[in-house]
């Protein structure tokens, strides 16, 4: 799968720059991020694209986009 740090920058819209991967599992990837608002660092969780959901399914299992 190609680099997918700049798309994510992109997605992110300037309130955190991802710096590089810290690992990934079967569900998700982490990320280490810097927290521009607040100037600090964040770890980003992103679920691989296979098991993301559409907006009406996390609301209706009751999960809450951040």
């Amino acid at each position: 799968m190609p680099d997918l740090i700049p798309r994510l920058n992109a997605v992110l819209g300037g309130r955190y720059r991802i710096e590089r991967e810290l690992g990934e599992g079967g569900t998700a990837t982490v990320y280490l991020a810097d927290n521009l608002k607040h100037e600090r660092k964040a770890a980003l969780k992103v679920l691989k694209p296979e098991l993301a959901y559409t907006a009406r399914e996390l609301s209706e299992a009751g999960i809450i986009r951040v």
